[in-house]
């Protein structure tokens, strides 16, 4: 595990923690003369359990000191506060794409906003406005100046776009 994997994954997510304080953190665990024999024993990798010779790095560093675990408790309990936090956005924004219904006539943020970013847009531009074909897999749903006017889905598969109307 490197702490640079870590600080990044975690600023993907909205914490009270940011980088720095998990790179500080890291730097403080890796100062302390456990930190050092535990980065010399396991040679940069990641390894905490690992055996060389029969020998784990508690049989060569000893066992962790206070300090030692002090910070890396802090340092975990960040890295689980900013799981949490994630897996509670995602949830939120979940159920909040779930209330966006499309049909025919809804604008074309709610189909960005519930289905996000097509795959690929193609467009046409008339004297009379641009026409956007938005390619989902397996569906395209078109638009006339920015307002869903129809759809295009493979029958009688269902796709995993799901759009309201037009069934048999």
């Amino acid at each position: 595990m490197t702490k640079t994997i870590i600080a990044t994954a975690l600023l993907a997510t909205t914490l009270s923690a940011t980088a720095e304080d998990l790179d500080e953190l890291w730097d403080q665990m890796a100062a302390t003369s456990w930190g050092q024999c535990f980065a010399e024993y396991q040679g940069g990798g990641n390894c905490t359990i690992c055996r060389v010779d029969g020998k784990t790095v508690e049989d060569i560093c000893g066992p962790k000191p206070a300090k030692y675990r002090r910070l890396e408790a802090r340092f975990f309990k960040l890295v689980d506060e900013g799981t949490a936090q994630a897996v509670a956005k995602s949830a939120a924004e979940q159920a909040k794409r779930d209330e966006i219904t499309v049909t025919i006539g809804s604008p074309e943020a709610d189909v960005i906003a519930k289905f996000g970013q097509p795959q690929e847009i193609n467009r046409t531009v008339t004297q009379w406005g641009v026409s956007k074909q938005m390619v989902y897999e397996g569906v395209y749903i078109y638009t006339d100046n920015g307002i869903v006017t129809s759809w295009q889905d493979q029958y009688p598969r269902v796709p995993p776009v799901q759009l309201t109307g037009g069934e048999d």
